[in-house]
């Protein structure tokens, strides 16, 4: 079996990834400030403890909510229509002998995988399975591959086996940060996956996700319709007894 999947939701926030990152970062810092303060009281440093914490959950709060009171919603172009375009036009060519294809639109990605997550668990799995998750596809037709997918507790690397397949058809960028799709509910599940991302120039970060600015104009036509050969191939070559 070959599952090719994307969601279809999208969510519009105050701020995108990268103006969110600092306040997530400084999560783990100031856990482990206010724990030290707590082993050791000193006024003065658990003053600071507790106000800079506060300040962060302040504006973590803040970026994951605030969205709510934005005017102008996100279009979700490229997270996530463009992929969930391309696996519309792969389902209409794609013919294989020898493999069951199933495409696969999840909802609820955008409040934590909770879609993909609930859907794995119905899954059978007495037939060989790989998944080749669509999320953030359509900037360009050059591919991209987290270094993991994250999660509270655990991450999880890429199949490799995947992952060579893809670099057999088309050239992967291997980005240094990790990413969170609903590849990652699979893999947690020990069932080979990978998600498939834009690779931008330059390698830059993704900018402008669950915001006004995430338009179809964004989106290259072109790149799409690379992308669909790029499947195309991939399922071909998988394709085997």
């Amino acid at each position: 079996r070959l599952i090719f999947s994307a969601h279809y939701d999208t969510k519009t926030d105050l701020l995108d990834h990268v103006e969110r990152a600092p306040i997530n970062f400084l999560g783990l810092p100031l856990t482990l400030l206010m724990l030290f303060a707590a082993l050791r009281p000193r006024p003065k440093l658990t003053k600071v403890a507790v106000a800079a914490a506060a300040l962060n959950g302040l504006g973590l709060f803040l970026s994951l909510t605030g969205g709510a009171f934005v005017p102008t919603r996100s279009h979700g172009a490229i997270d996530d229509g463009a992929s969930c375009a391309v696996l519309l036009e792969l389902g209409s060519t794609l013919r294989l002998e020898h493999t069951e294809v199933k495409l696969v639109f999840f909802s609820a990605e955008e409040i934590g995988i909770e879609g993909s997550q609930a859907w794995v668990k119905t899954l059978d799995t007495s037939l060989p399975t790989r998944v080749v998750n669509l999320d953030g596809l359509g900037h360009s037709k050059e591919l991209a591959l987290f270094r993991a997918e994250s999660g509270i507790v655990r991450s999880f690397a890429p199949d490799e086996g995947l992952v060579a397949a893809v670099e057999q058809v088309a050239p992967l960028y291997r980005a240094w940060y990790p990413g969170s799709t609903d590849a990652r509910s699979f893999l947690s599940q020990g069932i080979p996956a990978l998600n498939l991302a834009s690779d931008l120039p330059g390698h830059a970060l993704p900018r402008h996700l669950h915001s006004k600015a995430d338009v179809r104009e964004l989106v290259s036509l072109e790149a799409l319709d690379d992308h669909v050969r790029v499947l195309s191939e991939l399922a071909r070559r998988l394709d085997t007894r």
